[in-house]
């Protein structure tokens, strides 16, 4: 993950990894409450690679170098390319995607 900084030139600058999540290509990720981000799904690069069932909330409200990463419940299905929607009830709905991470396969 990283932060980027628009001030001046501007930069990017490496914050934590997910855990135990190498990668997630084309997960999905919500932003459910003010500095808290759920993202799930993805896969180890953009094709020919399984999709994920992992969940992570990642809290950004601590700033650059006080984030936390938790891992969560887990989805039932595997997803990658898909859409997660931030219902008016604060839970999350994840919707379409698919099982392989392979672009129109």
């Amino acid at each position: 993950m990283h932060w980027i900084d628009t001030s001046g030139d501007g930069q990017i600058i490496d914050s934590l990894t997910r855990a135990d999540d190498d990668d997630a290509m084309c997960g999905i990720s919500v932003m459910y409450e003010e500095g808290k981000i759920l993202t799930f799904g993805g896969s180890p690069s953009y094709t020919e690679r399984p999709s994920s069932n992992r969940a992570y909330v990642i809290d950004i409200n601590g700033g650059i170098g006080s984030e936390t990463v938790t891992r969560v419940g887990d989805m039932n299905r595997v997803r990658t390319l898909g859409n997660g929607v931030l219902l008016p009830t604060g839970e999350v709905v994840a919707l379409g995607g698919v099982d392989y991470g392979s672009f129109y396969r």
